[in-house]
């Protein structure tokens, strides 16, 4: 955008957000729809770990669902300053014993340069939620894929 308000020439508009959160949620935790490379970067820096509904190791990419349950934690997360900047996406485990509403789904764990990693744990929520204290980041589910 130039000091007008108008786009520059060739410019990529960028995407329309979502309605926020309900009422009572932090408004800094609505998160838009992310777009399929900026979903691969994110993955592609982490080990990725899945547990199947038998609890035994199973080798598999994410589905769509967990692979957007990821995506907006970690825009939660980040949005929320949990996760300082420059940190990266180093593990991601997910639970298949567990159903992806429970707090523990999903593992996601960050390290930041020259500093400890930090954990979180995530899953689908009614509505978004950050528990820093827990380490714990609710995903509202509506808009999430089937």
């Amino acid at each position: 955008m130039n000091e007008r308000g108008k786009a520059a020439p060739g410019a990529v508009p960028k995407p329309t957000p979502e309605p926020g959160p309900a009422a009572g949620s932090p408004p800094d935790l609505a998160v838009t729809h992310s777009a399929a490379p900026e979903t691969d970067a994110l993955l592609s820096q982490a080990e990725l770990y899945v547990t199947g509904a038998q609890g035994q190791p199973v080798s598999r990419a994410l589905s769509e669902r967990e692979r957007w349950l990821a995506t907006q934690a970690d825009a939660a997360l980040r949005n929320g300053q949990a996760v300082t900047p420059g940190a990266v996406l180093v593990r991601l485990e997910v639970n298949g014993l567990l159903p992806d509403s429970d707090a523990s789904y999903l593992y996601l764990c960050y390290q930041p340069p020259g500093a400890a990693a930090l954990e979180f744990w995530a899953g689908f929520r009614r509505t978004a939620s950050l528990d820093l204290g827990r380490g714990l980041v609710g995903v509202a589910s509506a808009g999430a894929p089937a």
